[in-house]
């Protein structure tokens, strides 16, 4: 039987190469190599400032730091996501209020933002998901007619634009991931893009443990004279990381186009199933660099969500995901934050029958045709 991943990273041997260079160098965290990763990223999506992390957890928990968000505040949060986009939040000791998202792309519901607003309320996660720009427009007006700052977490999305304009610009903040699964990866890590110059210093500070000068600037300057002067972390890249960065960040359109390709094939494939599935949306002002391909059942379907996924894997060999079960319906927010099922009637409704298929770079024409023909054989059957 085939076997079909959900997802995979894709390395090639000029990846190995440059991870290779930094065992040779003797340096390996934070120095030359992620400064030119952040640079290089900078330029790419046309920011001002970029600052390497360990994470995207990192980078959302630094944003929340650097806009002083805290104790007694509010921001506003999509529940269809992942825990990252919400625990930032509580890390500081402020409160997530989760929204609604849209039913065909799945990003938060401006319209629903609009009726979460408190006086508490300081500011705005968005979540571009599964590589789809958030309609950022109405997000920006709602901000700023109310003072709110906004935190774009583009971890699904390096190379997605929002009318030709890169996202994670738009904000006043951009939250990146390349865990190993993403579009660009370096292994574990993340970035934060920013076009305020005291933002960016202030997530450079945090970055480090609070200290006023790197390790790498003190080993370039044979002194060892630092001051800590910020509760900080270690939220530092390494340079195994940012010297894989900066070869996958070379590769990205090019494997962003494949992604696109692949989904084309999708569609292609899937279409005789319009009745029974929803395919991915695409609205006229962002691009979908697919990160992931999600369909969802609709309802009255002849084959269920789980149905659909068990006899895939067992019977064919693939493996599917599900983006996300809700955060409002998880233990811990609902013992932590009193939600409570019911409370976001559309995000449950899209949970429970949304379902990732495969999709990343070392898939081709003939594999996406091998799970759309088994889709096919299941409904059919």
């Amino acid at each position: 039987m085939k076997r079909i991943n959900f997802a995979d990273t894709h390395v090639e041997e000029e990846d190995v190469k440059e991870v290779a260079d930094v065992i040779r160098s003797g340096w390996f965290t934070q120095g030359a190599r992620v400064k030119e990763f952040e640079n290089e990223f900078a330029r790419f999506i046309h920011a001002k400032h970029a600052v390497a992390l360990s994470s995207c957890t990192a980078a959302l928990h630094l944003s929340m730091r650097a806009l002083e968000i805290g104790p007694g505040d509010e921001v506003l949060v999509p529940s269809l996501t992942f825990a990252a986009s919400a625990n930032c939040v509580l890390y500081v000791r402020a409160r997530p209020i989760f929204c609604e998202v849209d039913p065909e792309t799945y990003c938060i519901d401006p319209e629903d933002v609009k009726k979460r607003i408190s006086t508490r309320t300081k500011a705005i996660v968005i979540v571009h998901y599964g590589g789809h720009s958030v309609n950022m427009d109405p997000i920006l007006d709602i901000a700023m007619e109310h003072d709110l700052r906004i935190v774009e977490d583009a971890a699904h999305a390096p190379g997605t634009l929002y009318k030709g304009r890169p996202v994670g610009t738009l904000g006043d903040i951009g939250c990146f991931s390349f865990f190993s699964n993403k579009n660009l990866t370096t292994g574990e890590g993340g970035l934060i893009a920013t076009n305020e110059k005291s933002l960016a210093e202030k997530c450079d500070l945090l970055r480090s443990h609070g200290i006023d000068k790197s390790t790498w600037e003190r080993f370039k300057n044979l002194s060892w004279k630092y001051n800590i002067v910020e509760l900080g972390y270690n939220y530092r890249m390494t340079e195994f990381g940012a010297a894989l960065g900066l070869v996958q960040l070379k590769r990205l359109p090019e494997m962003n186009e494949k992604r696109k390709k692949l989904a084309s094939t999708y569609f292609k494939q899937l279409e005789p199933l319009r009745e029974y599935i929803q395919l991915p949306s695409i609205r006229p002002y962002s691009n979908h660099i697919f990160h992931l391909f999600v369909i969802q059942i609709i309802e009255n379907s002849p084959v269920s969500r789980g149905t659909l996924s068990e006899i895939l894997k067992n019977e064919h060999g693939i493996s599917t995901s599900v983006h996300y079960i809700p955060l409002h319906l998880h233990p811990f927010y609902q013992k932590t934050l009193k939600t409570r099922n019911g409370d976001l009637p559309q995000t449950e409704k899209i949970s429970k029958s949304i379902l990732s298929l495969p999709m990343h770079p070392n898939l081709n024409e003939d594999d996406i045709i091998y799970v759309c023909e088994a889709i096919k054989s299941i409904f059919k059957h």
